[in-house]
């Protein structure tokens, strides 16, 4: 059985910053990655763009992958004891987030505006 755990669960404080980030990695990253190399593919597959193209094509298609995979996973860390502070520097310095305030950081759809429009 699954289940949910909070900060406040002994098994939630256990949950490590290398271990969020190594999930951000996998999950957000790891899709970008994903939905560029499928674009660069099909592009190839089908000669519809040059592979510079079609790279930044899936660069553009995988942006709203991450605008909103970014924030989800961050409340998931979260959710699971990781300090704040700490989760974000490891999160700049390994390439899963952009420092705060910089503009693609503003980039980022947090799941409450999502639902509200």
């Amino acid at each position: 059985m699954h289940k949910e755990t909070s900060a406040s669960d002994p098994e939630a404080r256990k949950f490590t910053v290398a271990k969020a980030i190594t999930v951000g990695q996998v999950c957000v990253n790891g899709g970008v990655f994903l939905v560029i190399g499928l674009t660069v593919v099909v592009c190839q597959i089908f000669h519809l763009l040059r592979w510079p193209e079609a790279l930044i094509l899936g660069a553009i298609l995988a942006w709203p992958w991450w605008s909103v995979s970014v924030p989800r996973w961050h409340r998931w860390a979260l959710a699971r004891g990781v300090d704040a502070h700490k989760l974000q520097k490891a999160a700049v310095m390994t390439g899963l987030v952009w420092p705060k305030g910089w503009i693609f950081e503003k980039t980022e759809i947090p799941p409450g505006k999502r639902e509200n429009n």
